[in-house]
Order: C-alpha cells, then structure tokens, then sequence
C-alpha cells in the first residue's frame, strides 16, 4: 500500500536527546508499507521533495526491501561527493540523525541506509554476513547513490564500509573509520590472508546457536535503555526513549533472531590495516569515541595509526556512537577530513588528469 506523504519536521539537528524532530514521526516498516517506484521516491507520489528535509525511500536488494534516508543541501558544493553514513549492529540508518542536517548544510548529499536485516530494513531470509552487508554497500553505490562517495561506517559498519574500499576502491572518494569493529594485525601478509580465508569455520551445533541466540535477544530485549546509557558515557541523554523503542521494535521482528544467529557463522574477518593499506590505499580517517566501553578505542586508534601511513585520527570525548553521542564533534572531524583530505585529492587527480590529456595533445600535435 501506498504510504502518506509527512514532510518529516526537521526541528533539531544539535542532539538535544528530547523534543520532536524528523525522527518521531512514524514510519511503517519497510516490508510492509511501500509500494515500489523505479527510483525509490515515485511510491510516496512526491517529485519535488523540499531540499534539507530527510526524505525517506526504501529500494529492493536481493528480493528484500531496504529503508534509507536522504537529504539534498540547499547550495550544493561544487564537485562535492556525497557521504554514504552506515550504521553498526543492531542499529539502524535514522541513529545518525544529528548528523544529516549539518553535513547538508555543508553543500553534500547524505545518504543514511539501513542495512538488511536491522531497523525498518526487511529482515528477509538471506545468509547474513559483514560479505553480505558489503555487497549491500556496493550495489547502493551503483544503483541509488549513482557516483563514488565518502563511506562512513560506526562500530561493524565500519568495518564493512573498509571492505567496500578495499574490494570496490573505483565507488569510494574517502573512508571514514567511526569506533569501527575489525582486527588490526601487525605483519600481516596476502599469504596470511589466503590462508585464513581457506580455513573452514565450523560453526556451534545448532541447538547451541538457537539457545545462545534466545538468551542474548531476551537479555537485551530487557536491559535496551541501560546498556545505550552505557554506550553513551558523556551524553546519556541521547540514548533517549525514541532509540530504546526503534532497536526494541526492530529486535521484535520476525526473522530477527535469523539475523543476530549470524554472528555465529560470519567468516573471519580481515584486519583493517590490511583492507587499509593493501587494498584500498586511498583517504582515510579514523574518528574515535576514546571513552568507549567495549575496547580499548585510544590504543586502537594510535595502532592504526602507526600501521597505516597518512591515516588521519580524531579523538573525541565520546562512547562507542560518538556520531549519535556527540554529533557537532563527528561532523566537524568529517566535514575537516573531507575538505583536507578527499576534495584536495580530487583536485589534485584533476589536474594531474590535464596534464596528461594536455601532454597527449602536445605529442599528438607534434607527431
């Protein structure tokens, strides 16, 4: 069915933690309320969406409709690529709506999906994995986004928007590495690598797997609030109501429990510093919440940074989701890092692009 047209109200983008804002308006889930429309925007019947109000779209990957959002800047910034923001596990495309605003205000396209599987995404039968979930990026990139752009990516998304640099460098202009998961591996080799991708994982028994998975959901089914607050060290008032109740909602989905089971089968990853280094060898930063609970964040971030030559590093006084925690620090560290890194480069491979086609027209004309 056909869902109504809401202009959402764009109230806030500063992370107040309370007030109403583009996101409390409701959405149905995107399995059950959207009609599809070739570009993603014809089923709401709208053509001539205002600039700088999130829209929201959804777009069928592999038989499952996804959600994502996107927002157009009023003065777009010339040659500007647009910024591809992608959640970590268990969250979903809307927890980076502090950012959205600024970034547009800035002059860049925003897009913020929800991978399959989490948040309003449809949680279809597929073989869940962060290969997966690349593809995923990747095929956004083709068929929504349309041009290479920056990918930012928190705690497992970051993680897979470094595999999506690494394996399909030509849809990426920078990387953004924000509290990313993934194992960072001095001295690792291409032959390491291949080795470790030969190796068959064998996976727990299956009663196991279902038991562990009950367990884990009925656990954080139960504690939500608690543990976001823990997640949130500096700015607990942003773990507000409204993200408790969409991870809460979204974890009572048919089929989610398909989709946290995943974690017992997903291959090994590869360390970042080699996805890095060895294969997407372009601009590349690393944003981190220093305060997070869940590791070591500062010493992983002077790791990657001593591993992997031209690496920028921001710390911010933040937890594991400084772009949600924190958003003013998050935004100033990307839109630095865009302007000092990725348009430079860009400018730079124009020129040195001239030159050439200038060199080729010398040769051509004196032959």
């Amino acid at each position: 069915q056909e869902g109504d047209v809401v202009a959402p109200n764009f109230a806030s983008s500063s992370g107040s933690g309370s007030g109403s804002g583009w996101w409390d308006e409701p959405v149905a889930s995107a399995s059950s309320s959207y009609d599809e429309g070739p570009d993603g925007v014809q089923q709401w019947g709208v053509t001539d969406w205002p600039k700088r109000v999130p829209r929201r779209c959804s777009w069928r990957w592999r038989g499952a409709l996804t959600d994502y959002c996107v927002i157009e800047p009023e003065q777009p910034r010339d040659d500007a690529p647009a910024l591809v923001l992608v959640h970590g596990f268990g969250a979903f495309g809307d927890q980076w709506r502090f950012n959205l605003g600024p970034l547009a205000a800035a002059g860049y396209r925003v897009y913020t999906p929800t991978l399959p599987g989490f948040g309003r995404s449809e949680k279809a039968a597929l073989q869940y994995s962060q290969n997966a979930w690349r593809d995923f990026i990747r095929d956004f990139l083709v068929c929504v986004v349309g041009e290479p752009a920056i990918v930012a990516g928190n705690s497992i998304g970051g993680f897979i928007a470094a595999s999506a640099a690494a394996d399909y460098p030509s849809l990426v202009a920078g990387l953004v590495l924000i509290n990313s998961a993934g194992p960072i591996t001095p001295g690792v080799t291409t032959a390491d690598i291949e080795k470790a991708a030969a190796e068959v994982k064998t996976p727990p028994p299956a009663f196991v797997v279902k038991l562990s998975t009950m367990a884990l959901m009925m656990y954080l089914q139960n504690s939500i609030g608690k543990q976001l607050k823990w997640l949130y060290p500096t700015n607990p008032d942003n773990a507000d109501e409204w993200l408790e109740q969409e991870i809460y909602r979204a974890a009572s989905d048919s089929r989610a429990a398909d989709v946290f089971a995943s974690v017992f089968y997903l291959p090994k990853p590869r360390p970042l510093n080699y996805l890095i280094n060895e294969l997407w060898k372009g601009p590349t930063a690393v944003v981190q919440g220093v305060l997070d609970p869940l590791n070591d964040a500062k010493g992983r971030a002077a790791q990657l940074s001593s591993l992997c030559p031209g690496l920028r590093v921001w710390e911010v006084q933040a937890g594991h989701c400084p772009h949600d925690e924190a958003p003013e620090a998050i935004n100033a560290a990307l839109l630095q890092f865009v302007d000092e890194e990725v348009m430079q480069q860009r400018a730079s491979d124009q020129q040195l692009q001239h030159q050439q086609q200038q060199g080729q027209i010398v040769a051509t004309t004196s032959s």
